[in-house]
């Protein structure tokens, strides 16, 4: 028998128990993110189902849209008696609806991207419910974990790792590793008092080594180490022409500014 009705009046939930017995094609209009779905039902099992004229492929993600239904359900639907078409799995609908009913059911948009790595994190206490689980998963944080290596490692399926991995992190036993997370931040330093700086003179050597490595060579002098030059002041006090002893200061100059 064809059924008639809205979502509004009458929950999904006792949709699905009334058409528990029958076989045909359950229409929810406008009923999933503004989209037509398409249910294939056969005496309680589900056998397909499409958004838009498009099939969902992840018997997963059936989950969340019975859980959008169950808890936002709205728009109209109608159920089509008859023999269903293209079967892609079967999955009971029973099991199904008490899951997504349940208190402890997470939306799949609000669990970990299966490829999110985590590492450990912050808590020092594991909780009883997780002790098992923890210490499996503990081992394998090392280097950072997903939920896609999960599945592999412990084989789970895709929700079931996810919602681990969810668990874990509420109870800050794993922290995310964030994709092109900066290096920590250096402590600034502190600001020191310096030793009197000493004039290149006063350090034996300094000169010939800087006039030396300045392409100054003619003006080191061979032989014993010399005395300090002391330049004479001139009788009037007017200036002198010193061109050997400027060349002299302004390399000392160039040579004291890059060292500090």
């Amino acid at each position: 028998m064809a059924i008639y009705g809205d979502l509004e009046t009458h929950a999904f939930t006792d949709v699905m128990r009334v058409l528990r017995n029958q076989a045909g094609t359950l229409f929810l209009h406008m009923a999933y993110q503004g989209k037509t779905l398409e249910l294939l039902l056969n005496r309680g099992q589900l056998l397909g189902l499409y958004i838009d004229g498009f099939p969902v492929q992840n018997p997963e993600q059936l989950q969340e849209i019975f859980h959008t239904l169950t808890h936002q359900g709205r728009g109209r639907f109608e159920f089509q008696p008859g023999q269903t078409r293209n079967q892609m799995f079967e999955v009971p609908i029973d099991p199904l609806v008490r899951q997504v009913t349940s208190v402890g059911f997470i939306p799949l948009d609000q669990l970990p991207h299966p490829e999110t790595r985590f590492t450990v994190g912050r808590a020092a206490e594991v909780p009883v419910s997780l002790q098992g689980r923890w210490g499996q998963v503990a081992p394998l944080l090392a280097g950072g974990v997903s939920a896609r290596a999960l599945m592999d490692t412990l084989g789970l399926t895709e929700r079931e790792a996810r919602q681990l991995l969810y668990q874990l992190r509420a109870v800050d036993l794993i922290m995310p590793v964030r994709a092109g997370q900066p290096a920590p931040v250096a402590a600034p330093v502190q600001a020191r008092a310096s030793a009197p700086y000493a004039a290149p003179e006063a350090v034996p050597g300094a000169v010939p080594a800087a006039l030396a490595a300045l392409g100054l060579d003619e003006l080191v002098p061979s032989g014993p180490a010399a005395a300090p030059v002391s330049v004479a002041q001139p009788a009037s006090g007017g200036p002198v022409e010193r061109p050997v002893l400027q060349k002299l200061l302004g390399a000392l100059r160039r040579f004291v500014g890059g060292a500090r």
